[in-house]
């Protein structure tokens, strides 16, 4: 599993945020983030771009 996965699920997680209003914040299906989340399925700069916006941090701290 990728770090990436793993950082985007505990901050999900320490925000109470749910993985439909992560999907739905990124436009996708709440299937489709679940395989981001999971890391069936690449990250594309766009959703790390918006999951910044959303998480309130920086786009390198995302990607250290």
């Amino acid at each position: 599993m990728s770090a990436l996965p793993d950082k985007i699920r505990h901050l999900r997680r320490q925000q109470q945020l749910n993985q439909q209003q992560l999907a739905y914040a990124l436009g996708i299906s709440q299937t489709a983030y679940s395989k981001l989340e999971r890391g069936k399925t690449a990250l594309t700069l766009t959703h790390v771009q918006k999951l910044a916006r959303v998480f309130q941090c920086k786009l390198s701290a995302l990607l250290e």
